[in-house]
């Protein structure tokens, strides 16, 4: 139970880490929160804003090695970076772009979300394995050498969630029927 009074003793602090993961997850939340709070508290909103553009600064600058002239646009080492990412990984970069692409309005977030989508169609199982007719689902990374599944966070939802909001944001695009 929370007063909704920031420093108070019911507030959780932790201490703050660059990781690429956690900087896209905070991202996704933190943008998140802004668009919800953007009519009722409009400072708060802007506080969540910034934390979700900074967090997401954060992660690209992790790719481009800290690099912010290669971070954005992104430069070669930076898709090959990208290329690397595992299934999660690329399906929270997705959420977190298509999140500020909704708050911002900003098409360089719905732009950066499409290079991540070719890693994450690359997870995707869709064609029958072994003639057992069942598809859609994702390996854990490129290599397919693993079925994605967590025992305890429930992160299965991520991949197909990121490429439905693929859809939402690219109505007419070539590859929308692949996402």
């Amino acid at each position: 139970l929370t007063d909704s009074i920031p420093g108070t003793d019911d507030d959780v602090y932790t201490e703050a880490s660059r990781d690429f993961s956690s900087n896209l997850l905070g991202t996704i939340v933190e943008a998140y929160a802004a668009s919800v709070l953007r009519a009722s508290m409009p400072e708060r909103a802007q506080a969540c804003q910034t934390a979700a553009i900074e967090d997401w600064r954060n992660a690209l600058l992790q790719l481009a090695n800290d690099d912010p002239e290669q971070a954005y646009p992104f430069s070669e080492s930076v898709k090959q970076a990208l290329a690397s990412q595992n299934t999660v990984s690329s399906a929270w970069a997705m959420l977190a772009a298509l999140e500020l692409f909704d708050l911002t309005g900003d098409n360089s977030y719905r732009d950066a979300a499409a290079c991540f989508a070719p890693i994450l169609l690359s997870c995707q199982e869709t064609s029958f394995v072994n003639g057992i007719p069942f598809t859609g689902y994702f390996y854990d990374s490129p290599a397919r050498t693993k079925i994605l599944h967590f025992c305890h966070h429930s992160f299965d939802e991520f991949p197909i969630m990121a490429l439905q909001r693929m859809r939402r944001a690219y109505p007419g695009h070539p590859d929308w029927i692949n996402w």
